[in-house]
């Protein structure tokens, strides 16, 4: 019976250890992996660091803006709302000589720390709709 106990509680460890996890440690890392994923175009890694509501779009944000050989000159990340919340002003260069000028908002949730995309979000299925005001 101990052993069985032994071999189940193994087996939760190795399972939890083995799951891919998302999100990132803090918001530099956040932003910085981020970057990397549009620099190298790979999805998987920029779907680990959007939120929830922007996963979805990680393909279509790759093909409309990736791969287009930043070379970052500053990032500067300031945490003026609280402690859950960074925006990151990133600016560079991209390979053809066109500046790179964008802020990217992060935030903290269950502890990791998320990118979010510019422009409309999408509530995933089963998540929870913003509240809005209709006339």
């Amino acid at each position: 019976m101990r052993s069985a106990a032994v071999l189940l509680a193994s087996a939760l460890v190795l399972a939890a250890c083995s799951a891919e996890e998302t999100g990132a440690d803090d918001p530099r890392t956040a932003v910085d992996t981020y970057l990397a994923a549009m620099n190298d175009q790979d999805e998987p890694a920029l779907t680990k660091v959007l939120n929830e509501a922007h996963r979805d779009q990680a393909a279509s944000h790759l093909s409309d803006r990736g791969g287009s050989a930043l070379a970052v000159e500053s990032v500067d990340i300031t945490q003026d709302f609280g402690p859950m919340f960074a925006n990151a002003h990133v600016k560079g260069a991209h390979a053809d000589g066109s500046r790179y000028d964008e802020r990217i908002v992060v935030s903290k949730i269950d502890g990791r720390w998320y990118v979010a995309l510019p422009g409309p979000i999408r509530v995933p299925p089963g998540g929870k709709p913003t509240s809005a005001v209709t006339r």
